[in-house]
């Protein structure tokens, strides 16, 4: 049986519901940036090809771009921060979740 969280420091991801908490609460993340923190999440300390992410993202009937990727990363950056997670950029690669330093 599979677990149905994953914590990754202080954050956790409810697999069953996909939602993430942070200190026991629930953070309020918008649907895409949700799916791109799930996809990180998922693969942490690897990094996630951003030709992966755009496609994991999109459906049929939309289109992003990688600026619209770069977007979400900038959110998700300002999002996690408080709770001392980040978004890496593995320059011309991709993405992966990792801790803040300690200042």
């Amino acid at each position: 049986m599979r677990a149905s969280t994953v914590s990754f420091g202080a954050v956790t991801l409810d697999l069953t519901s996909r939602s993430f908490l942070a200190g026991g609460a629930a953070l309020d993340i918008p649907a895409r940036e949700r799916a791109l923190l799930e996809l990180l999440f998922t693969r942490a300390g690897k990094v996630v090809a951003k030709e992966a992410i755009l496609q994991s993202l999109t459906s049929l009937d939309d289109d992003l771009s990688g600026n619209a990727i770069e977007q979400y990363v900038s959110r998700l950056r300002k999002r996690l921060a408080p709770h001392g997670l980040t978004v890496r950029t593995a320059r011309g690669i991709g993405y992966y979740l990792d801790r803040l330093a300690e200042a």
